[in-house]
């Protein structure tokens, strides 16, 4: 009887123990084929889930961007990482800077990096095709140069997205931040933003710029 008590209680701890299981909150540890397959604030990234400052998995372990985030399995150099992810520009504070001032400089689509925040600087005659900030942190766009800007912007969804036409007829097509948590489009410079933007709706829009000063306009946690 003794015996049998004693295999009933080491049963009763082993479902105690098992009621209490959750799964594992560590990045790219639990496979996914979509976000509501992960926990907490994780996202489904690369068929595994992790934390929205996960840049990729690799060998399921995470790359993280933000230093201010740390996770056990691996080490985080911000610095490099964000060089590592940003072979076309350079790193300035965390930020990926693709510098174009230059005269007649970027005349291909410009693509902002994925999970990092992007700055493009636009000068004369400058960023001749689209910039696309589709899978950025967040996009800055300074079309400063005349004739700068020359093809649509295309920001990210659920992102911030800044853009500012300061040059002489910048900024030809549309800027297309509908999706955006937060968009403001400044039209400063002569004969800029000539196309009507996709904003997050009517009331985002002044002219045709956006705004985020709106109430209901900037929906950014």
């Amino acid at each position: 009887m003794r015996v049998l008590g004693n295999l009933i209680g080491m049963a009763l701890a082993y479902i105690g123990l098992a009621g209490c299981y959750e799964p594992s909150l560590r990045n790219c540890s639990i496979q996914c084929e979509a976000a509501d397959q992960c926990i907490g604030a994780q996202v489904c990234l690369e068929g595994y889930c992790a934390d929205s400052n996960v840049l990729r998995c690799e060998g399921g372990q995470p790359v993280i961007v933000d230093a201010n985030v740390t996770d056990v399995s691996t080490p985080v150099d911000a610095t490099g990482l964000c060089n590592q992810a940003c072979p076309n520009g350079t790193c300035i504070g965390g930020v990926c800077t693709i510098d174009c001032s230059a005269t007649d400089t970027c005349d291909n689509d410009i693509t902002c990096p994925a999970n990092l925040p992007c700055r493009v600087i636009c000068g004369d005659s400058s960023c001749a095709k689209k910039i696309i900030c589709t899978a950025a942190a967040s996009c800055d766009v300074d079309c400063v140069g005349s004739g700068s800007c020359a093809e649509e912007i295309e920001c990210a969804a659920d992102r911030d997205c800044d853009v500012t036409c300061s040059g002489q007829n910048s900024c030809r097509k549309k800027v297309k931040c509908a999706d955006s948590c937060s968009c403001d489009i400044a039209c400063t410079g002569s004969g800029s933003c000539v196309e009507e933007p996709e904003c997050q709706g009517a009331l985002c829009r002044i002219g045709n710029a956006c705004t985020s000063q709106v109430a209901g306009c900037n929906t950014c946690q």
